[in-house]
């Protein structure tokens, strides 16, 4: 809301939309929210440390393309162990929400944690 005052006399409340207030992506064509995605992974806790980031490679918030995701990995993981994880995390993602995903896991640690405030949990990047 901007207020009340309009050259032009009228008395309502003027205003202005700044665009998107939700989470909320669109992949191929389905709402997904990355409050549910983190769910999924934070149900894998102690495999995965619970924290998780969508990559947004593209513009807007819609794509065509796989949503990929940076996964935390439990310290210690052998690569056998970090294959079946990310498979495991793409299948419960694609099994629970119909969306494809490509999961990149890294080391715990490695991603912001929430402190007073909340993270965001789909970040920019530029379109490749």
């Amino acid at each position: 809301m901007t207020g009340t005052d309009c050259p032009c006399g009228r008395t309502g409340y003027k205003i202005r939309c700044v665009g998107r207030t939700d989470d909320m992506l669109i992949v191929r064509d389905i709402n997904v929210f990355s409050s549910a995605i983190k769910q999924l992974v934070a149900e894998l806790v102690p495999a995965a440390s619970g924290e998780m980031r969508i990559r947004a490679d593209f513009d807007g918030h819609s794509t065509q393309k796989p949503l990929p995701l940076v996964v935390e990995c439990a310290a210690g993981f052998t690569p056998e162990r970090q294959t079946d994880l990310r498979a495991t995390i793409e299948q419960r993602v694609r099994s629970a929400l119909n969306v494809k995903t490509i999961v990149t896991l890294v080391r715990e640690g490695t991603l912001k944690r929430p402190d007073h405030v909340k993270v965001n949990l789909v970040e920019r990047a530029a379109p490749a």
